[in-house]
C-alpha cells in the first residue's frame, strides 16, 4: 500500500478517457441520484452494429463489481477522486494478499515473501492502482479464483473440494462482471479441464475430478449479481457480454473507424485482420527494458516490465525442471502463456468470406497486461525460492558453505535488477503523470483568475481541468473550459477575445480524429497570435526534455 501511495499522483485521467467517465458516472449516482438503468436495451437489434447505441459510453455502466462497490463507498464516506482511489488500492492489497497464499501454497512461505515483494513493485498494477479504474478490482478476484481452485485441486475431501470450486467460479464471475478480461481465467480452466479429461482418456485413467465442473456454477452464481438486474430491466440475463460484442463491431465498423485494417493471409485460407496495431506491435514493448521515450498515445506508456517478462519465461523454464517439485508448474506455466496469447491474438470475432477463415483482432493496448501480473510474479516468486534451495543442505567445509550462499547471491542478483527496473520504469511513468498534473492544474489556476473569459482546449485537456475543478468544489459551477474539437485556420479565425490552450494533457496531444498533433494543428494555424504563457513543469524536464507536459496559452484578440 506504500508504494502505491507514493505514486499516486492525483485524479488526473492519464491512460484512457474512462477514469474521468467513471467519476461523472459515480457522481451522477451520489450526487445527484441518477441510477443506472439499462431498460434502454430491452428492445435492441442484436446483429444491427450500426446501431448509434453500441458507440456511447455505456458499456462502462456494465462494469458492475467495480461501479456498485465505488457508488457505495462514495455514499457512505462522501464523494471524491481520492475515496475512490482508495477502494482500488483496497483491492491492490487483496490482490497482493492472494498472490502471497498462492506462492505459499505451492512451495513455502519463502515464496510467498518473495511473492508479495515482487508485485508491490510489479509496475503495471502500482499505476493501475492510483488510476480510477476496473482493471486491479478484477484482477484481484482473479487471483482470488486462481487461488480457490488451487485449494480445490489439492484437497481430498468432496466437501471441502465443492466448496473451494464454487467459490472459485463466484470470484471468476465477479472479475467478469468488473472487466471484460476479468473472464479470462474461466476461459483458461475450460481449457486445462479439457486437456485434463483428454490426458485421462488416452491414459485410460479415469480419474478426472468431476467436482470442478463446480466452478462454472460459481461462475454463472457470480455473474448473476449483474445478470438479474439486467433480466429485469431489459429483459436479457446475458445483455453484458452482447453488448460488449455490439461495441467491438460498432468501433471496427470502418465506417466509425476511419481508417483499414491490415490484413496477414496464412495457407492462402485464414485471414488475421487486425483493425488496431500489427502482430509485432505489443511483443516489441517486452524489448524495452528502460523506456527512453513517450510513446504517441497514454495508454502505451505503462508497461515497461520487459525484465521481469524475461525474468518469468527462464524462470518458468526452472520451474519445469523436475527436481525442484514444486505443485501445478505445468498449470501455471500455461496459465502465463495462455495471457500472453490472450491479450495478443485473441479473436474478436471470427467470419467466413470468400472461402477463408477470418480471424478479426485487435492488439491489445498494453494496459491490459494487469493480467500478466499474477503468473509473473508467481512464476518468478517460485522459481527465486527454488534457487535458494539449491545447495548443500550443511556447511560441512568452506566449499559446501560457498556453494550454499551462490544460490542466495543469485537470488539476491537477480531479485535487485528486477526491483530497480521496475522502480525505474515507475518514477519515469510517475513523473510524467505528476508533471501532467501539475500543467492541468496551472490551466485550473489560470481559468480561475480569468473567470469571464472563453477558453478552448484540447477536448482531453479541458476534460481533466474541468474534472479537477469540478471535484475540488463538489457542487460548484465548474470551469467549463471549451472544448475545441476542429482545428482548421477557418475554424480558430472564428475564435476572438478568447484563450487557446496547447500542450499540457497526458491524454494525447492529438486532433479529434487522432490522425494529427493537436499542437501542431492549432499553432500551425495562428500565425497571427503570439503566446502569452509558455509553461513546462520542473519535474518533467528532470526526467527529460520528451517527457515535460508544456501548456501554451495564447490569446486571440
Amino acid at each position: 500500500m506504500l508504494v502505491r501511495l507514493y505514486y499516486y499522483a492525483g485524479p488526473i485521467f492519464a491512460n484512457s478517457p474512462e477514469d474521468g467517465l467513471f467519476l461523472d458516472l459515480f457522481a451522477n449516482a451520489v450526487l445527484h441520484n441518477a441510477p443506472i438503468s439499462f431498460t434502454a436495451y430491452r428492445n435492441i437489434t442484436w446483429g444491427n452494429y450500426s446501431n448509434p447505441i453500441f458507440g456511447t459510453t455505456g458499456i462502462l455502466d456494465f462494469y458492475g463489481g467495480f461501479i456498485w462497490p465505488e457508488i457505495f463507498i462514495l455514499d457512505v464516506f462522501g464523494f471524491s477522486a481520492s475515496a475512490a482511489i482508495g477502494y482500488i488500492i483496497l483491492t491492490s492489497m487483496i490482490e497482493g494478499l492472494f498472490i502471497v497464499l498462492i506462492t505459499e501454497h505451492l512451495y513455502d512461505i519463502k515464496a510467498g515473501i518473495i511473492g508479495g515483494i515482487l508485485f508491490a513493485f510489479f509496475p503495471v498494477d502500482v499505476l493501475f492502482s492510483t488510476q480510477i479504474h476496473p482493471l486491479v478490482p478484477a484482477m484481484a478476484f482473479l487471483s482470488g479464483s486462481f487461488y480457490f481452485f488451487l485449494l480445490g485441486l489439492d484437497t481430498n475431501k468432496n466437501n471441502r473440494k465443492a466448496t473451494y470450486y464454487v467459490i472459485s467460479g463466484l470470484l471468476a464471475g465477479l472479475s467478469y462482471i468488473t472487466n471484460p478480461l476479468g473472464l479470462a481465467f474461466i476461459l483458461f480452466v475450460v481449457v486445462y479441464l479439457f486437456l485434463i479429461f483428454v490426458r485421462s482418456v488416452l491414459r485410460k485413467n479415469w480419474s478426472f475430478d468431476y467436482y470442478a465442473l463446480l466452478i462454472f456454477a460459481g461462475f454463472i452464481l457470480g455473474f448473476s449479481f449483474t445478470g438479474v438486474l439486467y433480466f429485469a430491466q431489459a429483459g436479457n440475463f446475458f445483455l453484458y457480454p452482447l453488448y460488449d460484442h455490439g461495441v467491438f463491431m460498432w468501433q471496427v465498423t470502418p465506417a466509425n473507424y476511419g481508417g483499414g485494417a491490415t490484413d496477414y493471409t496464412l495457407f492462402g485460407i485464414i485471414t488475421l485482420e487486425y483493425v488496431y496495431g500489427s502482430p509485432t506491435y505489443f511483443p516489441v514493448l517486452f524489448f524495452r527494458i528502460f523506456p527512453d521515450y513517450i510513446m504517441p498515445l497514454p495508454d502505451y506508456n505503462i508497461s515497461y516490465f520487459a525484465l521481469t517478462f524475461y525474468a518469468a519465461i527462464t524462470f518458468s523454464a526452472v520451474l519445469l525442471l523436475k527436481r525442484f517439485k514444486i505443485k501445478h508448474t505445468y498449470m501455471l506455466v500455461g496459465f502465463f502463456v495462455f495471457c500472453v496469447w490472450l491479450i495478443n491474438l485473441f479473436p474478436s470475432n471470427i467470419s467466413f468470406h470468400d472461402g477463408t477463415i477470418d480471424f478479426l483482432l485487435i492488439t491489445m493496448i498494453p494496459y491490459l497486461a494487469t493480467l500478466l501480473t499474477l503468473p509473473i510474479t508467481v512464476i518468478s516468486a517460485l522459481a527465486l525460492a527454488a534457487i535458494l534451495d539449491i545447495g548443500p543442505k550443511k556447511r560441512k567445509n568452506k566449499l559446501t558453505g560457498i556453494l550454499k550462499s551462490a544460490p542466495t547471491l543469485a537470488v539476491i542478483i537477480l531479485l535487485g535488477a528486477i526491483m530497480l527496473t521496475d522502480v525505474y520504469a515507475l518514477n519515469f511513468d510517475i513523473a510524467y503523470y505528476r508533471a501532467s498534473m501539475a500543467t492541468v492544474n496551472y490551466l485550473v489556476a489560470f481559468a480561475t483568475r480569468h473567470p469571464s473569459s472563453m477558453i478552448y482546449a484540447n477536448p482531453i485537456m479541458a476534460g481533466e481541468a474541468n474534472y479537477i475543478d469540478g471535484f475540488k468544489r463538489i457542487n460548484a459551477t465548474a470551469l467549463q473550459i471549451n472544448y475545441l474539437y476542429n482545428t482548421s485556420f477557418a475554424y480558430l479565425s472564428g475564435i476572438r477575445n478568447a484563450y487557446i490552450a496547447v500542450g499540457g494533457s497526458l491524454s494525447l496531444e492529438t486532433s479529434p480524429a487522432v490522425t494529427e498533433n493537436f499542437a501542431s494543428a492549432v499553432e500551425g494555424n495562428l500565425t497571427d497570435s503570439e503566446p502569452i504563457v509558455n509553461y513546462s513543469n520542473p519535474l518533467g524536464q528532470y526526467w527529460g526534455s520528451k517527457l515535460a507536459p508544456r501548456l501554451v496559452i495564447y490569446y486571440r484578440k
